[in-house]
């Protein structure tokens, strides 16, 4: 997912902003003069001819420093490496592959000097990257990736049997690759094997649900299998933005590490979100903003990245400034061109995520504003629908929120989180038997909901039901043994029936897990006196 194109996170969604709101600072200084330099660079090293017209001091900083380490140690097959992978992550392949191949040269029992051979060759000399594929399986022939990319260069020379069972094989090392069944699926596609295909390709929408790729090559499955209705619902879903995993290729990520561009910055900031580690996301994407500040799709996820670390403040302005660089029709400064759909996303879901700061900083005003702006372009858009409809609650209008919640569940029925915000918005209103009934809904779809539970029990507690209000505590407790919310809450109900005994120790039990909890120390106060 080029980054946000191909995720969207309700935390709530994906990329940027720039160094002076994200108040991280870049060395732009260059000390040499690099132009000069890389002319006298000795003529058995690859140099890109363009190189020259790279203006860019990152980039030429890390070509220059690779380029060093090689002239010095012209023997160091790991030097040579690291001058491809500078190449090759910044799209000079035909370099890279030489570096490659003087890497191989020097140490041929390393599988990634051929992996990274034939990575660097596959579009455009497809026998070459097979020879070189072939090779790094004799090495290694437990890395699946290998075998994904030699069906690809496989498949430009036309032998598809090949490819096929090289992809078979990549099922049998990683059964849940969506890569490996997408490919198979177009295989049997390309040679009318249109049953074959839907199974593969009904395998990698299990996987990635919103992958494009496999929604295109299936509405031409259904469309042969004579199923237009299917056909047409696969060619709506191929029209979105592609929303996917990448193939896990630790190899591969090795070289994204050296890229010094603005879409390695958002390549790696996005594998950042993905592994939870917002830190670096966040520094990844400042970076990357730098380069490309008038890129919306960057600004968006980086507003999500702050969105993820509660930085309100920051990502309110990542995300306004998404939609100013929108707005403004001031799309030029991107890294790619942007569909008329692409830019439609962008615009939804940067209001739908400016709702949410707005409502987390106190402006509700904006924050109707904002969830209103997302519905009016998306009337379909259920989250926008249920945040719209708690904040209506919070602010007294409890019709309005409850029409927003219901049409929220109308349109995803089968997402537990709409139902939560219909049950919140009952339970703000004090109708606390309509979100008993939600409650029971969420339990039956999932009977280890937690809040759920949680909810259901103190709904108990207020009838005065407190064996069923234990019973719901206890369950919670059986799921997560250290939720001292719980434990208060169970401790308050043994109290209700008189056992003093059990409330004494889940308060205790509160005080070990929440030292600082005063209600916990209050109650224990007034039981041991």
């Amino acid at each position: 997912m080029a980054l946000p194109m191909n995720r969207v996170y309700r935390i709530p969604f994906l990329l940027i902003v720039t160094l002076t709101f994200a108040g991280i600072g870049l060395d732009y200084t260059f000390p040499t003069n690099c132009h000069s330099k890389s002319t006298t660079l000795p003529d058995w090293i690859p140099q890109p001819v363009d190189l020259v017209l790279v203006s860019e001091p990152r980039l030429l900083q890390a070509a220059e420093s690779a380029q060093k380490a090689v002239a010095n140690a012209p023997d160091d097959a790991g030097a040579w490496g690291n001058l491809g992978n500078v190449y090759l992550v910044h799209g000079w392949e035909a370099e890279a592959a030489r570096c490659y191949r003087r890497a191989a040269n020097i140490d041929s029992a390393e599988f990634r000097w051929f992996y990274y051979l034939g990575l660097s060759t596959y579009k455009t000399d497809a026998q070459t990257a097979v020879d070189a594929f072939r090779k790094a399986i004799a090495l290694d022939p437990d890395y699946p990736p290998v075998y994904v990319n030699h069906a690809h260069a496989l498949r430009r020379l036309g032998r598809l049997e090949e490819a096929r069972r090289h992809l078979l094989h990549v099922i049998e090392l990683e059964p849940k690759n969506p890569f490996a069944e997408v490919a198979l699926g177009e295989l049997s596609l390309a040679s009318k094997q249109f049953d074959d295909a839907r199974v593969h390709l009904e395998r990698a929408l299990e996987l990635n649900p919103a992958q494009s790729e496999a929604h295109a090559a299936m509405a031409q499955v259904a469309l042969a299998l004579g199923d237009k209705e299917a056909a047409n619902r696969h060619a709506q879903a191929a029209r979105r933005p592609s929303k996917h995993t990448e193939m896990d290729d630790p190899l591969w990520w090795e070289v994204v590490k050296v890229g010094v561009t603005a879409k390695r910055y958002a390549e790696r900031g996005t594998r950042y979100l993905e592994r939870g580690d917002f830190k670096n996301a966040a520094t990844e994407l400042a970076a990357a903003a730098s380069s490309k500040p008038k890129d919306a799709e960057i600004w968006f996820n980086y507003g999500i990245v702050l969105l993820s670390i509660n930085r309100y403040g920051k990502a309110r302005k990542a995300l306004e400034h998404a939609l100013l660089i929108i707005d403004e029709n001031d799309l030029e400064g991107g890294m790619s061109p942007k569909t008329p759909k692409e830019i439609e996303f962008l615009e939804i879901h940067s209001n739908y995520n400016l709702g949410y700061v707005y409502e987390r900083t106190g402006d509700r005003v904006k924050a109707v504003a904002a969830y209103r702006r997302a519905i009016e372009l998306k009337p379909d858009l259920a989250i926008a629908h249920a945040g719209l409809g708690v904040l209506y609650a919070k602010t007294g209008r409890i019709r309005e929120g409850i029409a927003h919640c219901k049409q929220a569940i109308q349109l995803a029925p089968d997402d537990i989180k709409l139902q939560h915000s219909l049950a919140t918005v009952y339970w703000q209103a004090k109708l606390y038997n309509n979100a008993a009934e939600v409650y029971d809904n969420v339990l039956q779809f999932d009977p280890d909901d937690k809040r759920a539970l949680h909810q259901r029990g103190v709904i108990y507690m207020g009838k005065r039901m407190y064996s069923e209000a234990i019973e719901k505590f206890n369950r919670v407790l059986e799921i997560q043994p250290d939720d001292a919310l719980a434990h208060g809450a169970l401790g308050t109900a043994y109290l209700k029936i008189g056992n003093r005994a059990a409330a004494i120790a889940e308060f205790e039990t509160v005080l070990r897990l929440d030292p600082n909890n005063r209600t916990a120390q209050r109650m224990l106060r007034g039981l041991t006196r």
